[in-house]
Formats: C-alpha cells, structure tokens, sequence
C-alpha cells in the first residue's frame, strides 16, 4: 500500500484581492459616505476570509 498525496488549490474566489476605489473626499458628508463604503469592502474581505478557512479546514485529512 502507498499513500498517494493530492494538492488542492484553494478555489481563486477566497484569494482575491479586495479591490478598493480611490475616491476624492471633498467634504464631511465625503467622508461618511467614504467610511460607509471602506467598512462594507472591509466586510467582503472578512467574508471571503471567513470562507477560505472553512474551505481549508473541509479539505484537511
């Protein structure tokens, strides 16, 4: 018997980069707006972290 190894790559979707626009912030209504849209990337990147460890706890032997 022989044990047989098989590497796996983690799926693109939990590596990504989470791309944030550069916004010009001209006032303090700007800035909210801004905060509001830093905080839901900030989100999307947990999420997808989130993600990529449960794949890669499943997919342990």
């Amino acid at each position: 018997m022989q044990t047989k190894y098989e590497f796996v790559l983690m799926p693109n979707e939990f590596i990504q980069p989470c791309p944030v626009d550069i916004n010009s912030v001209g006032d303090n209504a700007s800035h909210s707006q801004y905060t509001a849209y830093l905080e839901s990337v900030i989100d999307t990147c947990n999420e997808q972290l989130l993600r990529a460890r449960s794949w890669n706890n499943a997919n342990r032997d």
